[in-house]
């Protein structure tokens, strides 16, 4: 099972829901796509990860990001920022920064 966005599909003839599970992966009004892949991090790994052509520490701090905040970066170098309701698109990244995101979060394109 997947969650998918602000929507639910059940299956089996159940009804509609509110927020929601479906399986296999589908789109819904076109929001939500499970080809997209994100690595998820913390704003102290994102730090000290970027080059300095990028984003700096100061301009982070103004669009909501420290150590702590929740962060993902999509597989075209968005960065993206966890709000209480959704997520926010803040900046990108250039240059070789798919292998650089793995090796500072140790982590996979999820």
């Amino acid at each position: 099972m997947r969650r998918l966005g602000f929507w639910r599909l059940i299956e089996d003839n159940d009804a509609w829901i509110g927020d929601a599970i479906a399986s296999p992966p589908i789109f819904l009004c076109g929001v939500v796509s499970d080809s997209m892949k994100f690595i998820e991090m913390t704003g102290g790994t994102l730090i000290g990860a970027l080059h300095e052509d990028e984003l700096s520490p100061d301009e982070l701090a103004k669009a909501g990001v420290n150590e702590t905040t929740i962060v993902r970066i999509n597989q075209q170098g968005d960065i993206e920022v966890r709000r209480p309701e959704g997520w926010d698109i803040i900046g990108g990244l250039i240059g070789d920064y798919e292998k650089r995101m793995q090796k500072a979060s140790g982590l996979g394109w999820a």
